[in-house]
């Protein structure tokens, strides 16, 4: 695994991104575990957290025009993301999110931003089942000269949920096939992770893996 991986990986252990328990998910299911970036509430959360993004993009080597971030946690994502980029890498791209309301005055519409257009590569915290992915990809859509062909999340659970109304999986990667979805890491990373450091995570590890 990348040394800046496991970096995340210690990060969000740290700052108790990962909580365990009992938890119901935007999806309807409940989990035993929560990733919750709220907790990104620091300015120097946030640095770190974009230089993780950039990172991962700069591997991967993502050709992209903008970067869209779903309201409301995509937003600080986007961000500071786009802040390394030009920081770090010299590249000034431009960034949109959108709102979840209409405004009805000064610049109205739902989004706040850089004009969608070109190839767009969203950003989002953890995938599940990817509804507010689906959900960017609609607005995106609504724009001629505008695509989605990447998708970065920082977590990737790695659910594979039935859906009982339209009797198949609901996942993120059978919505789209032309897409290409990464994630930083995932929770496979994660347990890996635990496995090594059982004494000193083993609060996280009995819950988990029991």
């Amino acid at each position: 695994m990348e040394s800046y991986k496991t970096d995340f990986i210690k990060f969000i252990l740290k700052k108790k991104i990962l909580s365990v328990g009992s938890f119901k998910l935007k999806s309807g299911i409940y989990s035993k575990y929560f990733f919750n970036f709220g907790l990104f509430n620091k300015g120097k959360d946030l640095c770190f957290l974009g230089k993780i993004y950039a990172k991962a993009i700069i591997d991967l080597k993502i050709k992209f025009n903008l970067i869209f971030g779903p309201a409301y946690k995509g937003i600080p994502i986007i961000l500071s993301t786009a802040i390394e980029l030009a920081k770090k890498y010299k590249l000034n791209i431009g960034y949109c999110f959108n709102r979840k309301e209409k405004k009805k005055h000064g610049e109205q519409g739902i989004l706040v931003g850089d004009k969608i257009k070109g190839n767009v590569l969203i950003l989002d915290d953890v995938i599940t089942t990817g509804t507010s992915i689906k959900e960017s990809i609609k607005i995106i859509n609504k724009y001629k000269y505008a695509k989605v062909n990447y998708i970065l999340v920082a977590i990737d659970r790695k659910e594979n949920i039935f859906d009982k109304k339209s009797f198949r999986y609901n996942n993120i990667s059978s919505y789209k096939k032309h897409l290409s979805i990464f994630s930083i890491i995932t929770i496979s990373d994660i347990i890996s992770y635990l496995r090594k450091n059982k004494k000193q995570y083993s609060d996280y590890w009995n819950v988990i893996i029991d």
